[in-house]
């Protein structure tokens, strides 16, 4: 069967289709406005123009919310002899129903490209970009305005002797929640700011360990915010909930602590286009909870990050998660006590644009036990000392061992082993 763009046309839009992933069924399937399921990986056995390992249609978000634009992102690099026969190559993106592309943001290889006519088909909601380099990075913004699975691809689409061909970049598929929320993780004072999107004007009740703390109406945008006091130290369960259904809901965990150590600053400095650099505050709000940089291929960032206590750290480097892969930067303490990373995610590709960033740090450990022999510790108590002097959630790193046992007379000796692991923490910023 001879599979081309039309071939599901007619077709009503209820029906599933099921096709191999980034096969010519695919394309015609998302094309026509259907919701997909995957069977396998579609394998070309032609020589294709893309170079696939360096290829890829992505979004770094944690999660897509309602009502607010995020980030959609196409790498494609070409085989560069293949890519000098081409005529007239382009790179074709489907927005898919319930999602809107902004036109004010619209960037290949980090400048801004203005929507000529032609280049963006609001009657059949597809994206043309012509390209004229072999390699490329491309940000486009789609913002969700309804729930449900959504399936989009991106393409790129040449003319060769006179015939044209479409190679598959990438596909993404995904369900748009009806409720997000956002807070940090943790707190030294209790103080708590959330914030979300949801529907246009629905009322989001906020919960704190099983009890109503707060009710916020979204507004017109469905955004909505709000700040609360937790009163218990230690973990607590904050939960929000839609009013006018209750079986939608998000959770988070946060931890009350005092003595926790917090990041007090996260400072971005990168490329957007040659010769322009920018600098962002990672830990600035947002009224999506996210912030969306262009860093251009092919150029270092630096990063500089302090905690509330820096005296506490032993080491940090900086994480970029992409496509659920992680890559690090190590950073250096500076003679301020800041830490500083300056480079590539990458080394051996400097191509590579980061994804989610976040921080990573150790501890240093200065815990200092007493084991008294005439009035052995439990292996409880043990762990209640390291409990106070440890930050937060570092218990499942902590081991104690008895390596044996004497009694010498009416004296019992216990020889017990307290290590204790890394202490690896995580905060996410972008």
């Amino acid at each position: 069967m001879n599979i081309g763009k039309d071939t599901f046309s007619g077709v009503g839009r209820e029906a599933t289709a099921y096709v191999s992933e980034n096969s010519p069924g695919m394309y015609a399937a998302i094309k026509s406005g259907l919701l997909v399921v995957f069977t396998g990986r579609y394998e070309n056995g032609s020589a294709d123009v893309l170079d696939r390992e360096n290829s890829s249609y992505y979004y770094t978000a944690a999660k897509i919310s309602y009502g607010k634009y995020t980030s959609f992102y196409i790498d494609y690099s070409c085989k560069k002899e293949s890519f000098a026969e081409l005529q007239d190559p382009y790179i074709e993106v489907i927005i898919p129903d319930g999602m809107e592309l902004s036109l004010e943001y619209i960037e290949l290889d980090g400048e801004y490209m203005p929507i000529a006519d032609g280049v963006y088909d609001s009657s059949e909601q597809i994206l043309r970009i012509p390209v004229s380099e072999s390699e490329g990075h491309i940000s486009i913004m789609l913002k969700a305005e309804g729930t449900g699975k959504i399936a989009t691809y991106a393409a790129l689409i040449y003319e060769k002797d006179g015939e044209q061909f479409t190679e598959v970049i990438g596909t993404i598929t995904l369900e748009m929640p009806s409720l997000s929320m956002e807070c940090s993780d943790t707190t030294t004072t209790g103080e708590l700011y959330i914030q979300g999107v949801t529907n246009p004007l629905r009322t989001v009740c906020i919960y704190v360990n099983d009890e109503k703390a707060d009710m916020v109406k979204a507004d017109a945008a469905g955004d909505y915010s709000t700040t609360i006091q937790l009163t218990k130290k230690g973990d607590n369960v904050v939960k929000a909930v839609l009013a006018e259904d209750d079986t939608v809901s998000v959770t988070r965990y946060v931890g009350y602590e005092e003595s926790v150590l917090e990041v007090t600053k996260f400072m971005l400095y990168y490329q957007s286009g040659k010769d322009n650099w920018r600098e962002q505050d990672l830990l600035e709000k947002t009224t999506s909870g996210k912030r969306v940089v262009s860093i251009s291929p092919n150029c270092e960032q630096r990063f500089v990050v302090a905690f509330s206590n820096n005296e506490k750290v032993k080491s940090v480097k900086i994480v970029s998660t992409k496509n659920g892969k992680k890559k690090y930067m190590a950073a250096r303490r500076s003679k301020s006590g800041e830490f500083i990373a300056q480079g590539y995610f990458d080394p051996g590709n400097h191509n590579y644009v980061p994804g989610q960033l976040s921080v990573s740090y150790t501890l240093k450990d200065n815990t200092r036990l007493k084991f008294d022999p005439e009035n052995p510790a439990s292996y409880k108590s043990i762990l209640n000392v390291l409990e106070k002097k440890a930050c937060t959630g570092s218990l499942k790193d902590v081991r104690v061992t008895q390596n044996g046992y004497k009694k010498e007379g009416d004296k019992e000796t216990y020889n017990v082993t307290v290590s204790r692991g890394r202490n690896l923490r995580m905060l996410i910023f972008l």
